[in-house]
């Protein structure tokens, strides 16, 4: 089977339904199909552990240190979350995000859809939690891509030792508990991008598996 075409109506969020043009080929569709099953269950075991209900808020005043309130997934919650974003953030696995979103940028027509990918690659990047809150600690910045990343390699998917020991130096500056609620709020932004852009391509895929797709 060649290209696939189609249009897709979608309503978003504060918006009236928009519309987009596709043209995808079936390695493509196969890829995207792949990530919607894994984004499915990614949403399952967000809304039923109750990941959704997780805050974070800090408070500060000038002349006094920072406050801040966050209730921290359990090990179960945390166990479950960190296994079923690894498939989307390991940049080496085959439906990772940003393989299933550039698939989508590419196969997507139109100034909304391609301004609204933008923002999702935001959120999954942590630049839109940044524009909220900048935690640094030093010149690190603790809400940031590059700190998430050396963290999941220094504790979670890998054990590297060196990673870990110049991590807990930067975070012993942070007041105390403070570094895991705000790396856990970025899985949380994760999940969300992951949800958000399984929505589009639920839709690409209703249309290629439905009467209305034009081969070309």
């Amino acid at each position: 089977m060649g290209n696939l075409s189609g249009t897709v109506q979608m309503p978003f969020a504060n918006r009236a339904t928009e519309k987009f043009r596709f043209s995808i080929d079936q390695p493509e569709i196969d890829l995207i199909r792949d990530y919607l099953r894994e984004a499915v269950i990614l949403e399952g075991v967000v809304i039923g552990l109750g990941l959704e209900n997780l805050g974070f808020r800090v408070s500060a005043r000038v002349g006094e240190g920072a406050s801040f309130e966050f209730r921290e997934p359990n090990v179960m919650q945390r166990a479950a979350l960190l296994h079923h974003l690894r498939p989307f953030v390991l940049d080496d696995e085959p439906f990772s995000f940003f393989k299933a979103r550039n698939v989508v940028a590419r196969a997507a027509r139109g100034d909304f859809i391609r301004d609204w990918l933008k923002e999702v690659k935001r959120i999954f990047s942590g630049a839109q939690l940044q524009d909220q809150v900048r935690i640094a600690s030093g010149d690190v910045l603790i809400n940031s891509e590059a700190t998430l990343r050396k963290w999941l390699n220094a504790f979670e998917y890998h054990r590297d030792a060196d990673k870990a020991a110049e991590l807990e130096a930067t975070f012993a500056r942070l007041p105390a508990g403070m570094s895991r609620p705000v790396l856990f709020m970025l899985l949380m932004q994760k999940a969300d991008a992951v949800r958000f852009l399984g929505n589009v391509v639920h839709k690409i895929l209703a249309v290629v598996d439905g009467p209305a797709i034009e081969e070309g």
